[in-house]
């Protein structure tokens, strides 16, 4: 076998023909090291410690802990409005997968001050979760949250309800627009479909296990849809929102220039565009 693959014995077409056996078996095992540390790298802020003592949450904020078909554990945290309104609007606050819920909660609390209830879900294994994130277990706790949010907490239906994903939530928020009321969304660095991002690894996009459609699960989507997107993004580039808005009716995108992935919402002036959009969709 030795004498096989040795790329300077025989002809030029046997030596063409192992070294590329060389470079396939090389990428096998580069796929099979890739496959093995999905998770990993999809979700590398599992075991980020939290920072607000569930014991101990500031007053209005209320946490729930839910249990996937997989056997894992997700949360949410419901911050409720600070101001007596007669009608309650919710806005939904989805993360990338570098964060935790804990790090919008002083943002949640701002938008309470304006009279909204703010759900903030957590990907199962985060936070104070418990076992292995899967994109699965964040679209059965987004369900979950969704509903225990509005059926047993607030006294009454929200009479509007507004989605802002970021990054990989992107995929939670609109797959409770799928399956819940959900009246307009705003995505920020959003993907048309999640296995695409394969192909920046050099990989087929089938071998990814964790899978969400945005673009499926938008299909009937009729609210509108607010897209901010870092110029400069290397993580989940532009070309993927514009692909999601290309199939959107109601839609306005905005491109931040000089911005990247994770300094989106520092770079002027990302946030203004998104506080704005929220208080046009909510009226807050």
């Amino acid at each position: 076998m030795r004498n096989f693959l040795n790329p300077r014995k025989g002809g030029l077409w046997r030596r063409l023909g192992v070294q590329a056996i060389r470079l396939t078996i090389l990428y096998a095992i580069y796929g099979v090291l890739m496959i093995s540390c999905e998770t990993q790298m999809l979700f590398p802020a599992s075991g980020r410690s939290v920072s607000y003592q569930r014991d101990s949450l500031p007053n209005g904020v209320e946490s729930k802990v839910f249990m996937t078909s997989e056997g894992a554990t997700g949360e949410a945290l419901l911050v409720r409005r600070s101001v007596d309104e007669l009608t309650t609007r919710m806005l939904i606050m989805t993360h990338g997968n570098g964060e935790l819920i804990d790090d919008y909660v002083p943002e949640a609390r701002s938008f309470a001050k304006r009279g909204i209830d703010v759900l903030l879900i957590e990907y199962p294994g985060y936070g104070v979760g418990k076992g292995k994130p899967t994109t699965k277990g964040m679209r059965e706790v987004s369900l979950q949250a969704y509903d225990w949010a509005v059926d047993t907490v607030l006294p009454n239906p929200p009479e509007r309800v507004v989605g802002l994903g970021f990054s990989l939530g992107t995929g939670s928020v609109c797959h409770l627009a799928e399956k819940r009321r959900v009246d307009g969304l705003i995505l920020c660095a959003p993907f048309s479909e999640l296995h695409l991002l394969a192909k920046r690894a050099a990989l087929p996009p089938f071998l990814m296990r964790n899978r969400f459609d945005n673009v499926s699960a938008l299909a009937g989507f009729d609210g509108p849809v607010r897209i901010l997107h870092g110029g400069s993004d290397s993580l989940i580039p532009v070309k993927y929102s514009k692909i999601l808005a290309a199939t959107l009716d109601d839609v306005d995108r905005v491109l931040i220039d000089g911005a990247g992935h994770n300094d989106l919402f520092i770079t002027p002036p990302a946030s203004e565009i998104t506080d704005q959009w929220v208080r046009d969709m909510l009226g807050r």
